[in-house]
Order: C-alpha cells, then sequence, then structure tokens
C-alpha cells in the first residue's frame, strides 16, 4: 500500500478543510508552527486506516471527515471516514463500488484481504480465539510523538493478543503466527478426544544439570507456558523449575504461593509446587497444592539421602496411575507424596553391592571376559576395586561413589506405612515455614484413648439414650445433636456429661466443642468441614481442646483427609463408609472390608470404622482389630435397641 494524497472535509461554511495534500515518492515533512495542525492531520492519515484516534474537541466541531486515497498493486481506492467517535467509513473502490463499515473487525478483514495478508486466528492472554484489527499492525508504523509505539502493546486485559507486537511483525513481514489458536486448538482436540486428565512434570534439567531444552527451541518455556500449560490438568515444577516458568527467584513460602499464582493466570487448572528444594529444605519436604478454590501444604519429614534420581518424573506418573485407578486429583496428590516418600526411605546407591557391580559391568563391557581379565585392564594389580580405583584416578573411592553412586527413588508398591504420610494443612494465609502458623512450629499430640480400645461406639443424639445404654456396658458414645441451639443445646451436653461421668463412659460431643471444654466432656468429634473452621477461627479452637486435655477424633473419608488429619495428631481417627449407609448422605464410594484393613495396617492411631455397619458386618470388622466400630442407625432404629446392643456388645467380646 503506497499513501498517495489526504484531504479534510470542513462541517459548514465555517468548516476546517483543506486542498487535495499529495504525499511525495519516498519521504512527506510536515513544517508549521506549534498549534498550526501538524498532530491532527497525522493522526488523520491512522484515522482513515482505522486506528482509534481521539482528536482535540475543536476538530470534531469544524471538521467533517477525511479521504485518505492510497494505491494497492497500481490501484487506487479512497477511504473516507467522518470525525466522529462511532466507527463508520466508506471504500470507493477502483471499479468505483462503494463499500460502507461500522465495525473495525469487517475493516480489518476487508483491508487485510486487498494487501493480501494472513488473517490468521491468534490467541488472547485469556486463551481466547481473536483476529488482528489494524489497530494490531499500524503502530508498527505510526509512532506517537510522546510515548512511540511501545505503549501501545502493553496488555490492557485478558482479552489483548498475547505477544501482540511479535504477532503484528509476523503479520506485515508474512511470518507464521507465533500463538496459532488452529495449532493450539488441535491440541484441544487431542485432549478433548482422548478425554483423560493431563498431568505435566515440566523438566528443564537432568539430575546432573545438564539443560534438556534448547532455548528459543518449540519446547521452550514460553511456548509450554503459552501453549501446553492451559490444558495441563496439573503441573508439578519443583522450585528451579517453577523459577524458569515464572521468571523470579523463590526464597520463601510466599513466594511458592505467588509462582503458583503466576501459573494458574498462565492457564493452569492446578499447581503442585515440589518443596525438596525449598526454603524448609533439610528439614521438612513442603508441596503446595493450589487451583483457583483450595491451596493447600503437604508437608513431610526430610529423608537423608543422595538417591533421588527421578523423583519428580515417579511422582507425575504415581499422580495419573492413581487417576487411572479411579482417585481424585487431591487423593492422587497425597498418594504420590506417600509413594515417594517410601521411595526415598528404600532407595539404594548404584554400588551398594560393588561386587555385583563389578559382574554387572563385566557382562555388559567384557563380553564374557574372565575376572583376571578385567583386574589386568582395570585393576592394573590393585587387590581390591577400591584401592584400584583411588590408584588411577587418585581422588579416593569417596569421590567416585558420591557422582557415580546416586541411586534413584525405589517405588515397588502402594504406599501402606504411617512413616510415609504427609501432614496436610490447609492455606489460610499464614501457612508456611516462615509464617506464624509453621511447619517449624512443634505441634503435641492430643491425649490417648487409653489401654482400652473404643470397642462398640455409639453415636446418639439426646442424653436420654446413655441413661438407656451405658447400664449395658457400653463404654464410648458420641453425642451428636443438630436440632437444638441455645439453652436447650447447653443442658442436653451438661446432662450427658453427668450421666458418662456416672458410668466412666467415653462420651465424645460432636462439633460444639466451646461446650464440651465447659461441662468437661472426655472429648470432642469433628467432621472435616467443622475441622476447617476452627482453622479459621480466631480463637484457636484446637489450642483451647489441647489446653483442656479433651480427646479429639476426627472423620475422615480418604487419603486427602486422613493426611488433614494426620497433621491435628488426633487421639483417635474414623474412616468411612465402610459399607454403604442412609444414616448419612455420602459421595464416597463405600471402601468395604479391603479399603478397612488397608487403613488398619497403616495408621498408628486408633481407627474407628463407621458407615452401614450391622451384627453380621461388626464381628468380621471386628476381626480386623480396629479399635471402634461406629453405629447410628442400627441401635437409634432397631425394634428393640437394647437387645440389639446387647447381642452386639457379646459379638465384639470373642
Amino acid at each position: 500500500m503506497k499513501l498517495v494524497s489526504l484531504k479534510v472535509l470542513g462541517r459548514g461554511i465555517n468548516g476546517w478543510s483543506s486542498e487535495e495534500l499529495p504525499f511525495a515518492d519516498s519521504i512527506t515533512q510536515l513544517y508549521g508552527a506549534n498549534g498550526s495542525g501538524k498532530t491532527p492531520l497525522v493522526q488523520t492519515i491512522a484515522f482513515c486506516l482505522g486506528y482509534s484516534c481521539v482528536f482535540r474537541d475543536d476538530i470534531y466541531i469544524h471538521c467533517q471527515s477525511a479521504i485518505l486515497t492510497v494505491s494497492v498493486n497500481s490501484k487506487p481506492y479512497k477511504l473516507e471516514r467522518k470525525y466522529t467517535k462511532d466507527f463508520e467509513v466508506i471504500v470507493i473502490e477502483p471499479t468505483g463500488t462503494k463499500q460502507r463499515f461500522y465495525k473495525e473487525g469487517d475493516y480489518s478483514r476487508y483491508i487485510f484481504e486487498i494487501l493480501e495478508f494472513d488473517y490468521p486466528h491468534l490467541v488472547t492472554h485469556s486463551n481466547t480465539v481473536t483476529q488482528p484489527y489494524l489497530s494490531t499492525v499500524l503502530p508498527i508504523f505510526y509512532l506517537d510523538q510522546d510515548i512511540g509505539y511501545g505503549d501501545f502493546y502493553k496488555s490492557p486485559g485478558n482479552n489483548f493478543i498475547k505477544d501482540q507486537f511479535s504477532e503484528a511483525v509476523r503479520l506485515c513481514v508474512n511470518l507464521p503466527a507465533k500463538n496459532s489458536f488452529d495449532k493450539k486448538k488441535s491440541i484441544i482436540d487431542a485432549k478433548q478426544a482422548l478425554g483423560i486428565p493431563l498431568i505435566c512434570d515440566p523438566v528443564g534439567a537432568a539430575t546432573s544439570g545438564n539443560p534438556l531444552i534448547a532455548r528459543g527451541s518449540e519446547d521452550s518455556d514460553g511456548h509450554f507456558t503459552d501453549v501446553l500449560l492451559p490444558h495441563c490438568t496439573l503441573i508439578t515444577p519443583n522450585i528451579p523449575e517453577a523459577e524458569r516458568l515464572v521468571g523470579f527467584s523463590i526464597l520463601s513460602s510466599q513466594d511458592i504461593k505467588n509462582a503458583a499464582k503466576i501459573l494458574l493466570d498462565k492457564g493452569a487448572s492446578t499447581v503442585l509446587i515440589k518443596g525438596g528444594h525449598g526454603p524448609c529444605a533439610k528439614r521438612f519436604s513442603q508441596d503446595y497444592y493450589c487451583n483457583p478454590t483450595e491451596q493447600f501444604w503437604l508437608e513431610s519429614q526430610w529423608i537423608d539421602t543422595q538417591h533421588t534420581r527421578g523423583t519428580g518424573c515417579a511422582l507425575a506418573s504415581a499422580i495419573a496411575s492413581c487417576i487411572a485407578l479411579g482417585y481424585c486429583l487431591k487423593d492422587a496428590v497425597v498418594i504420590a507424596k506417600m509413594a515417594i516418600t517410601q521411595g526415598l526411605i528404600d532407595a539404594k546407591g548404584l554400588l551398594s553391592n560393588p561386587q555385583g557391580y563389578i559382574k554387572s559391568y563385566m557382562d555388559t563391557h567384557n563380553k564374557g571376559a574372565v575376572a583376571e581379565n578385567y583386574k589386568d585392564t582395570h585393576d592394573k594389580g590393585a587387590e581390591s576395586y577400591e584401592e584400584s580405583y583411588e590408584d588411577i584416578h587418585g581422588k579416593g573411592t569417596g569421590n567416585y561413589k558420591d557422582t557415580h553412586d546416586k541411586g534413584a527413588v525405589d517405588i515397588r508398591s502402594f504406599p501402606s506405612a504411617q512413616q510415609s504420610l504427609p501432614s496436610l494443612r490447609d492455606d489460610n494465609g499464614g501457612a508456611g515455614c516462615v509464617e506464624p502458623h509453621s511447619f517449624l512450629t512443634p505441634i503435641g499430640a492430643f491425649p490417648d484413648i487409653g489401654d482400652s480400645p473404643l470397642g462398640l461406639y455409639l453415636i446418639v443424639d439426646r442424653a436420654d439414650w446413655l441413661e438407656m445404654l451405658l447400664p449395658l456396658g457400653v463404654t464410648t458414645i458420641q453425642l451428636r445433636i443438630k436440632d437444638l441451639s441455645d439453652r436447650c443445646l447447653e443442658d442436653e451436653i451438661s446432662r450427658a456429661v453427668q450421666i458418662a461421668c456416672r458410668y466412666s463412659c467415653r462420651l465424645f460431643i460432636n462439633d460444639h466443642w466451646q461446650l464440651a471444654i465447659k461441662h468437661r466432656a472426655y472429648g470432642v468429634h469433628l467432621g472435616q468441614e467443622d475441622l476447617i473452621a476452627t482453622q479459621s477461627d480466631a480463637s484457636n479452637p484446637i489450642q483451647q481442646l489441647r489446653s483442656a486435655g479433651l480427646r479429639l477424633g476426627i472423620s475422615t473419608h480418604c487419603h486427602f483427609e486422613v493426611a488433614r488429619a494426620h497433621s491435628f495428631k488426633p487421639s483417635y481417627i474414623a474412616y468411612g463408609p465402610v459399607f454403604a449407609t442412609s444414616s448419612k448422605d455420602m459421595p464416597w464410594v463405600p471402601q468395604g472390608l479391603t479399603g478397612l484393613d488397608y487403613w488398619q495396617n497403616l495408621l498408628a492411631y486408633p481407627l474407628v470404622a463407621i458407615g452401614g455397619i450391622n451384627l453380621e458386618r461388626a464381628q468380621a470388622i471386628h476381626a480386623l482389630g480396629v479399635s471402634g466400630i461406629a453405629m447410628i442407625s442400627e441401635i437409634t432404629q432397631a425394634d428393640s435397641p437394647l437387645e440389639k446392643t446387647r447381642a452386639l456388645l457379646a459379638a465384639l467380646r470373642t
């Protein structure tokens, strides 16, 4: 396109107009005193080409329109635009045909077509599709005398074209788009066709430190965050990898949270930043889980081993495997961290069996040569492998082992020990090792339940049940009241505590921890929602319960919730539903005896089974060795609660 001439038409008799002003073949210069109208004239050129210029008020009053004549392939086009704040352009084509445009997008497409430019589908900062306008390209040619063109390419929001300056340059010189939505859509379509989650471990370097990604390649960090990241169900960078992706150093837990937020803004659904290189490294391993609705920390004791090869890949693989087995993402993350912790405990060096290593080396490299041949070639008469290596290399065996003995994480089975179970702490704005609610702050365990198992654990809603059932020999009961408040509630709890004391019964109050403390109940039982609520309570209910010496029981239904309960070191953990239950509407799949047996063997805490348990099932559960068997409707809805209780007590004595 070549600029031919510009003419301004005045508004009315006193309007401001101009002759037809021709452009020179190469350079056109404007001369005039300040205030003579040079700037509005230059603005008008861009204005006729579709740019959104804002003029002085007197220009709108005195000028009606401007006609910019251009030549495309030696054919003249007249572009007329009215001086209004609405978009309206008339184009007179070489044939005399008039085209009228009221939207910048339509006008842009028309100009791109006559210029034979591509009109690519591009990507916005919010990863939606868009296409370039003339205003995308014009700042390359039109420089503002005060700000140049740089500010035109600073993003004002999510709908701005991603890398717009680069895309504008590519469009002008006919290069492929940097962020083609069509290319991105092919990834989306493939993911949707597969219908499976995408777990991504953004490995940037080998354990040796050698980079795995060439700078500027299609696999570069920029390409990864622009194209792949928005389609990741979960991304699992360690701290050096996260630093590469976000562009700043991560030195504190707040930095970790900021980095996770940036990765979410770049399009990731969920982020797990691994803490092996974090601010608490060598003491704790803190991983940070973050999505738009939920954030928490997973903390494990540091495993002092150098055999850490493959931990990142193994973690991502374990998460993907758990999802394939039907676990939700949060459970998959907890299970995978357990697997890595157990794998680090079990990991061994490559040279843990030197003679076996030498034999393997001979078998691989000497192709059947006898040991003497190996020693003749490699040991030069040395009496031992270690002595030989030291003589030849002069560095001693220690250096060799430090460099070459580093083994891989050793995961051989589903995690099955409490030692590998992380503590989970919901992030309420203060979690992390440098904030007040620190993992480094010692947490005392709640008092235990004593030497006797909890046994038949009945859950009732009134103190009258205690008067009826405790004389039969029931030693553990939970008062769960949902339909009383104020004085009526307190009176019921107070009476229940008095009855329980008379029979030396372990009475747990569900939820109402303040009244349990006030009336000196044996303990409190909290569900997951109640537990979360205590963490945002400024009065610190958990610490008040500890200080008062009450026991604490916690309901759990999955690995994620068990990890949360573990962080409080409770007196017991209740797990269920073991079987389908009608007492409470639950989204969890019943675990059956196999699932219950898994937790009984894994946890060192006393375990209480709950959910769909009757007399026959109680006997099978009792055989697993759990501390307590909880029941609600089996007793409270029985035709004869007394007879049912006697039968259950008898069955659990055998």
